[in-house]
């Protein structure tokens, strides 16, 4: 797919110009964090040629809501948001109870260490409510993943990968690759909940990717997280592509 940039100031001699004047079948996307140039597009719609299909897409409000939680940091002396630890851990081990808030149990569902709130720094509060989000309404497919993570040949940290990937849906949110997808899926304006949804999406095909990909061991996250995340934007460069949960439990 090729791309076309430009500055609002130059959208009506550049992108409009230039899609006006394809003179051959094609499906373009026009991606803008400007309404205007959408506006200016449309007044030359004229100038179309019949086989040309012209998507317009505009930055979302929602982006507003995530960047806040994105920005927020994490304190153990917040009562709140350790209720909301406690919440996930019991969504996770429900017949496990938490033996204290800073506890060595926590590693279990992959962090770090004792504190949950030191692994959360890089994403603020948006990866815990990532996690829980994915807990609570996908609570069976959850665990099922959670299992999967601690595969004993092909296993990985459940909450470090879940807050990896956090940034892996924010980074295609500010860079506009999930719009489509939001354009086709979504009536009215995007919410925060349903970034939530693409990160369960994210977080449950990545489990599948990952045992697909037989790792060696832990030491591949990198190339194995790269190569994921070339496959989901290459499905997001179809102008009619919708992210779809299909939960196939499955056990290994």
């Amino acid at each position: 797919m090729k791309s076309c940039h430009a500055q609002h100031e130059e959208a009506d001699t550049k992108i409009v110009y230039h899609t006006c004047f394809i003179n051959y079948p094609a499906e373009i996307v026009i991606r803008s964090i400007d309404t205007d140039i959408a506006a200016i597009m449309l007044g030359n719609m004229h100038h179309l040629k019949n086989d040309l299909v012209v998507w317009m897409l505009t930055e979302t409000d929602g982006e507003g809501d995530i960047d806040d939680n994105q920005a927020t940091d994490r304190s153990s002396n917040d009562e709140d948001e350790n209720i909301n630890d406690n919440d996930l851990w019991a969504l996770l081990n429900p017949d496990k109870p938490l033996q204290s808030r800073i506890s060595k149990q926590w590693t279990e569902i992959g962090f770090q260490g004792d504190d949950p709130k030191t692994d959360f720094r890089g994403m603020g509060i948006l990866g815990l409510e990532n996690l829980l989000y994915f807990a609570t309404e996908h609570c069976e497919a959850a665990r099922h993943v959670l299992l999967h993570s601690n595969h004993p040949n092909y296993g990985y940290s459940f909450a470090i990968v879940g807050i990896n990937l956090t940034s892996m849906a924010y980074d295609m949110l500010k860079n506009q690759s999930l719009q489509v997808h939001f354009y086709n899926s979504i009536k009215g304006k995007p919410s925060i909940d349903h970034f939530h949804f693409v990160y369960c999406y994210l977080f449950y095909e990545f489990d599948k990717f990952w045992l697909s990909e037989k790792p060696r061991d832990i030491m591949e996250f990198s190339r194995i997280r790269a190569k994921f995340q070339t496959k989901i934007l290459k499905q997001l460069e179809n102008p009619k592509t919708q992210l779809k949960l299909s939960f196939l439990i499955k056990t290994l």
